[in-house]
């Protein structure tokens, strides 16, 4: 079976061959691929590009304190639970100091 960056490159491939080999826009294809029926999200995706979009969100906050001093507001923890990767978020100022610590090492 293919892995799924095989069969984007499939889409990709098939777009070229039936549509124009010329330079492409990605969103063109993904509309074109969406009306084909060949790509439709999966629910994991959908949470996963929110996961993505809410950290980069996340990191894009910040604030200044007394001394003018600029500073990130959300600081992220990774750790291995059950054989997976998570990446536990927090407020600088309302986080556990525990959090913190992990965040800083």
């Amino acid at each position: 079976m293919a892995t799924y960056h095989q069969q984007m490159q499939d889409i990709f491939h098939q777009y070229q061959s039936e549509v124009s080999p010329d330079p492409a826009d990605l969103k063109d294809v993904a509309a074109w691929a969406i009306s084909k029926g060949l790509w439709k999200p999966r629910p994991a995706d959908i949470h996963a590009r929110f996961a993505e979009d809410m950290a980069q969100a996340l990191r894009d906050d910040y604030r200044t304190d007394k001394a003018r001093r600029r500073y990130r507001v959300n600081q992220a923890v990774r750790e291995w639970r059950e054989g997976r990767q998570y990446s536990f978020w927090a407020d600088i100022d309302t986080a556990p100091r525990s959090h913190m610590e992990k965040a800083f090492q």
